[in-house]
């Protein structure tokens, strides 16, 4: 029994000494790439990690391919590992923001009235045709889902999926729109209000350059938490918001996204308890007619929840998502086929016969395997 003890014990110790590190770079903004998740695949099985804060990789489990994700960077398959591996980025990035010590008073009106009118100018009237690729990375399993259809808008969001798939490790999982639900139905622009004018600082970015002179570049930071801030860009002579970016942590998305009587609930019953949560999303706006819409937006949500109920656990998630979309006269709404994309949320003890319905009807669409 104490050689078993022994052995296992010299055995975590040359693991844990033998594990290969590496540092994730920003090959064109400069700074490290938290958040990237790092795995290998074989015959079903997944072996994974995550870059910290810092862009550190610590790797201890075999392998002879690596493959790096991250929603803003281009994917990566690497064999060795340096000292530090450069990502491309694929999206424009900005690091944290800086507060000027002063804010240019015509901001604020620009933004009030952008909120009094943004439901007529980002209404989405027309049905239009989406594709939604969504990868989800976490312990030992790896999930990725493509949905391609079309999507509209009255009450709800509805979508109609016409090409669903499926790439896991057996035919168990379902359809995961976990994302999409966040990216429509809570893009930058219907965030944006009142609240969020009152709750963050601006100033302009003088070192932005646009070959339209009229579009701006505004940077925000929250007045109440730690992590809250981005970049949006303003057309200031039609004042509408071109494309956006943000980033935001733990406090906030705790307190914006979960209900204080559930949490406590989860944590009295199952000792749960959120150890980390980071947003990063950017969404660009497209136009089709009078109205705009979400044409485009990459969304990076990791989680990492905590259980001391029966035996200590943490359950890490990392969903990243890519939304595109394009104006679609087909089909009609009226057809009846669509289905109605709940609104997200995060935890909840008791579900309505009307949600239940929905949720079912988004795992009933037609679906194929891909088995890696």
């Amino acid at each position: 029994m104490i050689k078993t003890i022994f052995a296992i014990l010299l055995c975590a110790f040359f693991v844990n000494a033998n594990a290969q590190k590496t540092v994730l770079w920003d090959a064109t903004n400069h700074m490290p790439v938290s958040h990237a998740g790092v795995f290998t695949t074989d015959k079903g099985k997944v072996k994974s990690t995550f870059s910290d804060e810092h862009g550190i990789v610590s790797v201890d489990f075999p392998f002879n391919k690596l493959e790096i994700s991250h929603v803003n960077y281009e994917h990566l398959d690497v064999s060795l590992l340096g000292d530090t591996i450069f990502l491309v980025p694929s999206v424009y990035l900005i690091g944290e923001v800086t507060v000027r010590p002063y804010e240019p008073d015509w901001i604020r009106t620009k933004l009030e009235d952008f909120v009094k009118n943004k439901k007529h100018q980002y209404a989405l009237i027309d049905t239009i045709k989406y594709r939604y690729t969504s990868q989800n990375l976490g312990g030992n399993s790896l999930y990725i889902f493509v949905s391609e259809g079309f999507a509209a808008h009255n009450e709800n969001f509805l979508i109609l999926p016409t090409n669903d798939t499926i790439i896991y490790k057996d035919k168990t999982a379902g359809c995961d729109f976990t994302n999409l639900k966040s990216i429509l139905y809570h893009d930058f622009v219907t965030d944006l209000d009142d609240r969020f004018i009152k709750d963050h600082r601006f100033f302009v970015d003088e070192e932005y350059q646009d070959a339209n002179r009229n579009i701006v570049r505004i940077g925000f930071k929250s007045t109440k938490y730690d992590k809250d801030s981005g970049t949006f860009l303003l057309d200031t002579i039609n004042n509408v918001i071109v494309k956006a970016q943000r980033s935001t942590g733990l406090e906030y998305n705790v307190k914006d996204k979960t209900n204080a009587l559930v949490r406590s609930t989860f944590s009295f019953f199952a000792g749960h308890k959120f150890k980390a949560w980071d947003i990063d999303y950017e969404v660009q706006y497209d136009r089709n007619g009078d109205s705009w819409y979400v044409g485009n937006c990459r969304y990076n949500n990791l989680m990492c929840d905590e259980f001391k109920s029966n035996k200590f656990r943490e359950q890490f998630t990392h969903i990243s998502s890519v939304y595109e979309a394009a104006p679609s006269n087909l089909p009609n709404l009226s057809s009846g086929k669509f289905i109605v994309l709940p609104e997200p949320y995060v935890m909840k003890i008791v579900r309505s016969k009307k949600e239940r319905i929905n949720e079912e009807a988004l795992q009933k669409v037609p679906k194929i395997y891909k088995i890696y």
